[in-house]
Formats: structure tokens, C-alpha cells, sequence
């Protein structure tokens, strides 16, 4: 917690009393401000990237592909081969995340990887649905 000059944060031990809302509300903002605070930090820069994808009606899943091709966005869609019997499908791009060498999760040799970003055409038919 910041101190009321918000030049210096409290010691101590807090306790938050809170319903149901209010921590989901608060447990969805505190995900967002870490996501998007490791993703500056650790995923900014490096020669491999790597993207969490969703199935549809299934957010927050975050496979991980291999993105050897164009460059993919967070909150856009793509190909991919999923699951045991590589399904094509097109699935959302949770994340974007970039890799050195000396800290791949997944070697990019055998690790599946992203075949194309959707269409426009593919995406408003999925958005139909």
C-alpha cells in the first residue's frame, strides 16, 4: 500500500475484506497489471517468439506455439494445429512472449508451431457464432 504522499509504500501486514465482486474485480485487475508488466519486462526483446493461444470459449488456456512467420498481436487470431489428433483451428492470441536462446521454455525444432494468422473473413464468421 502507498503511503498518502505516494512517494513511499506502508510496512505491515493488511487484511482486505471483500465480497465476491469485488475480489473478482480485483484479482482480474491485479492479472492485468502483472501480464502486461512481465510482458514489457521479460518478453520485450529476444530473437524467438512464442504466442499463448486460447481456444474459443476458453480464455486464459495459454498454450504456448512457436511463431517462426509474420508477427502476431496480442488480441488477434491464428492458425494452429491443437490437441493429439492436430486439429487446424483458429485460436485466440492471449500473448505474445520473446525468447533468447538461453531461456526457450520449448525447443522451436520440435514445439508446434503457429501456421498463419485468420483471415478477415475467417474472423467475422467466428464472430457470427
Amino acid at each position: 500500500m502507498r503511503s498518502k504522499d505516494k512517494k513511499s509504500f506502508l510496512d505491515g501486514v493488511y487484511t482486505l475484506l471483500l465480497r465476491k465482486a469485488e475480489i473478482a474485480e480485483f484479482s482480474s485487475a491485479l492479472r492485468k497489471e502483472i501480464r502486461e508488466n512481465v510482458t514489457r519486462r521479460l518478453h520485450s526483446k529476444g530473437k524467438y517468439e512464442f504466442v499463448g493461444v486460447s481456444p474459443l470459449g476458453y480464455d486464459g488456456c495459454n498454450y504456448l506455439y512457436f511463431n517462426p512467420k509474420e508477427k502476431v498481436k496480442e488480441g488477434e487470431y491464428v492458425w494452429v494445429q491443437m490437441g493429439r489428433r492436430n486439429t487446424e483451428q483458429i485460436v485466440y492470441v492471449d500473448s505474445v512472449r520473446r525468447y533468447n536462446e538461453d531461456n526457450l521454455p520449448y525447443d522451436p525444432q520440435t514445439v508446434k508451431r503457429v501456421l498463419r494468422k485468420a483471415t478477415a473473413e475467417e474472423i467475422a464468421e467466428i464472430e457470427e457464432r
